[in-house]
């Protein structure tokens, strides 16, 4: 039976550009089973490759070696001026433990929010949903008003798991605001959290009304 590869061994055949794009991403994937954290200094260095496949490759091989040394490199992909690469640094996120992360993600959000597209945006907003912040609920405010339909229900869902009065506040403006086909998505997106989260949202709304 042949022996494994090494790291340096699959590095070198990285460096030849005769090989076809998916050869090396097909070595790419193999790095974290190989060098493990060893691998991330490797693959951060990929996440500069010219090749986008390439980029995404590592983005799963650095999502596959996990921890906050990988979380740190997911987080600084999502500056990447490739918005593809950028979108695929948030999808690797969220299978990781990033909570702790969670104020520079939304920083890079706010910083980039002009110059991204829906998809972009919509894939941010579902990083920022699992965090919780009280602090993004501007943000989400744009996003539940725009004319994207996944952007809308996917704002209005990270707005209703924040739970606070003022996301809820938010909330209401928006179905307020919008046509009655663009505040279904909203509705979508606010019937998206547990039953357990939409109970207490409805205590405190009563409690505010009274």
């Amino acid at each position: 039976m042949a022996e494994a590869p090494t790291q340096a061994q699959i590095v070198a055949k990285l460096n030849d550009a005769s090989l076809a794009p998916w050869t090396r991403a097909r070595l790419v994937k193999q790095l974290p089973a190989v060098g493990h954290r060893d691998s991330l200094p490797v693959l951060a260095d990929l996440l500069s490759d010219p090749d986008q496949a390439i980029r995404l490759a590592a983005l799963g091989a650095i999502r596959n070696v996990g921890g906050p040394p990988a979380v740190d490199l997911l987080v600084n992909a999502l500056r990447h001026e490739d918005q593809t690469t950028a979108l695929w640094a948030t999808q690797r996120l969220r299978q990781l433990n990033y909570l702790g992360a969670g104020p520079q993600i939304l920083a890079i959000a706010q910083e980039r929010w002009p110059s991204l597209n829906d998809d972009t945006r919509t894939s941010f907003v579902m990083a920022l949903t699992g965090l919780r912040q009280q602090e993004a609920i501007p943000l989400l405010k744009v996003g539940v008003m725009s004319s994207d339909r996944a952007l809308r229900r996917h704002s209005a869902n990270a707005l209703a798991c924040v739970g606070t009065i003022e996301s809820r506040e938010v909330l209401d403006w928006a179905l307020s605001e919008l046509s009655r086909s663009q505040a279904r998505a909203v509705r979508s997106g606010m019937r998206s959290d547990g039953p357990l989260l939409r109970l207490l949202k409805q205590l405190v709304r009563r409690f505010v009304d009274n």
